[in-house]
């Protein structure tokens, strides 16, 4: 009976112990009886020749998982975790780990980590979450809450994550770029910062960096997705272009006073041929529509200095958009001014125009919506 038990289960592991078994009373040591001495060799060779079942992938996978985990030592120390945390931001492990440590240690830090875990990021903000916030944040920014304004600043997943940067009136600005803090940050707008290289070196989860107050202070990172620059002037082209910003995809330029001809080589750069969303604001607009429009770009955004109205290209579509500081007059200078800056090129016969106005007729503008194929007028 317990021979056709071992055969019904079907483990080939279990042929090593019948052979050990049978072994033993070759010897004569063993007290196995003659019924079950005699069918010993025949469950022995089905048990051999049961195929033992791979895995598959997942199953393997989930089974190291386990196994290392069941392996690790158990972390007490917060210390640990918190550099656990620090060294791989993007990991929620290590966070849920310190959250229940610190929890059971009566750290309200715990309670704000798990509440901010639960909801997820971007999701609704609960009032204790806020009340938790409002009384220990600032003490949980550590030693580089001196260069946050306290308007800006954002926590998610129980650590700072989005924030602004501010050097006004702050001694040691290089050196507070050294604290391990800055790591969780994933989003920043400096209002100013000069040590823009020391700064991103210490956010390895950066994502998008804005107020970059020239094209000098660009900086290097390899995650950067998002780049806004205030003023890039024609020396800042050639630094621009030198540097690694392999993520990058999106770039925003307040003001741009470099000729278009060194700007089209950048946009013919590494750096330039990745963007998939561009905009400028830049004093010859006109010189830069038959530039958009043949370049595949999602998005770009066009405007002119001193000028109320902007272009933004996506695909075959072109919308126009027009603010003269809440005024609803559309002058005949303004219409003149924008059929300057359509009629420059041909434009393709399938772009369509769309007027965003604040404007209350749409006179003198006719012989511009005619330069298009379709057009529609949208109040705002």
């Amino acid at each position: 009976q317990a021979l056709r038990m071992v055969i019904a289960i079907g483990d080939p592991r279990s042929a090593a112990a019948l052979e050990h078994v049978a072994a033993v009373n070759e010897k004569g040591g063993g007290s196995a009886t003659g019924v079950l001495r005699g069918n010993l060799p025949q469950t022995q060779s089905s048990l051999r020749a049961i195929v033992e079942p791979s895995l598959m992938s997942e199953q393997a996978y989930m089974l190291d998982v386990i196994e290392g985990r069941l392996g690790q030592v158990v972390v007490k120390d917060p210390a640990e975790l918190f550099a656990a945390v620090y060294a791989n931001p993007d990991d929620d492990g290590s966070r849920a780990v310190l959250a229940d440590l610190l929890q059971e240690q009566g750290d309200p830090r715990g309670e704000f980590i798990a509440l901010q875990l639960a909801r997820g990021r971007g999701g609704k903000k609960s009032r204790r979450e806020a009340a938790l916030l409002k009384e220990h944040g600032r003490a949980w920014l550590g030693p580089i809450a001196r260069a946050l304004p306290k308007a800006g600043v954002v926590f998610e997943r129980g650590f700072l994550a989005n924030c602004r940067v501010s050097a006004r009136g702050l001694s040691g600005a290089e050196a507070i770029c050294s604290h391990r803090e800055w790591a969780t940050v994933d989003e920043v707008e400096l209002d100013p910062w000069d040590q823009v290289q020391t700064l991103v070196d210490a956010m390895p989860a950066l994502r998008v960096l804005t107020g970059v107050d020239r094209g000098q202070h660009i900086p290097s990172h390899p995650r950067l997705e998002e780049l806004q620059i205030k003023f890039l002037l024609e020396d800042d082209v050639d630094h621009l272009c030198a540097r690694s910003l392999p993520s990058l995809r999106s770039l925003s330029i307040t003001y741009c006073y470099a000729a278009i001809h060194r700007m089209v080589k950048f946009l013919s750069s590494p750096i330039g041929t990745q963007l998939r969303r561009f905009a400028l604001n830049v004093p010859d607009a006109e010189e830069w529509i038959p530039v958009f429009s043949t370049r595949k770009l999602e998005r770009a955004v066009i405007s002119q200095t001193g000028n109320p109205w902007w272009l933004r290209f996506e695909g075959d579509r072109i919308t126009c958009s027009y603010y003269d500081g809440g005024h609803t007059h559309l002058g005949p200078q303004i219409v003149a001014e924008l059929r300057t800056y359509l009629v420059c090129v041909p434009l393709p016969s399938n772009w369509h125009l769309t007027v965003e106005r604040e404007i209350a007729t749409l006179e003198g503008i006719i012989p511009v919506l005619n330069l298009f194929a379709s057009y529609t007028v949208e109040p705002t």
